[in-house]
């Protein structure tokens, strides 16, 4: 199956429960916030690649606000992305986990300069599965939480920043 959501043109999605985008054993999801507003309330979970293939693209100056737990990359054999880019804003204040389970890939990339992302919480690339992070073009991103980059011993994590005036501060311990 494949399912698309687009939230666009100033409009707001707003939830109050789980999100599952790729959710399903060769499914394909996509949620598209373009020019819009993404708010994961406490409690929630956005969860992309629960056992398909799924992505968020958050674009062209929108912003995401994640009050609940995102998982990218959730279930194993799954595969999830998280792309911030045009000047857009993130906001993350639960656990960001990329590449949560065994056999799971979860990638998030920042890009352009505008693009901002902060994370005041527990940051992951690679938990137990596959974790990358990038940060690119001149996009910034702040880690207030600890950072672990392979945390498990199953775990891979990469975390490049690349381009002219791209940034990524991190004020809690990074462990490798």
């Amino acid at each position: 199956t494949t399912g698309v959501l687009t939230v666009s043109d100033g409009a707001t999605f707003q939830a109050g429960h789980h999100i599952a985008v790729g959710k399903g054993t060769g499914s394909t999801g996509r949620l598209e916030i373009d020019h819009a507003t993404l708010d994961l309330r406490t409690g929630a979970q956005l969860q992309v690649g629960n056992g398909g293939t799924g992505t968020v693209d958050v674009t062209n100056g929108s912003t995401a606000t994640l009050a609940g737990a995102a998982f990218i990359g959730n279930s194993a054999n799954a595969t999830g992305s998280f792309n911030l880019s045009g000047g857009s804003t993130l906001t993350s204040s639960d656990y960001f986990l990329l590449g949560l389970s065994t056999g799971s890939t979860g990638n998030a990339t920042l890009s352009d300069s505008g693009t901002e992302a902060t994370f005041t919480c527990q940051f992951y690339a690679g938990y137990t599965g596959a974790g990358n992070f990038t940060v690119e073009s001149g996009a910034h991103a702040a880690v207030s939480g600890n950072a672990y980059v392979g945390h498990n011993a199953s775990s891979t994590g990469t975390v490049a920043v690349t381009g002219t005036g791209s940034f990524l501060s991190v004020t809690g311990d990074v462990m490798l």
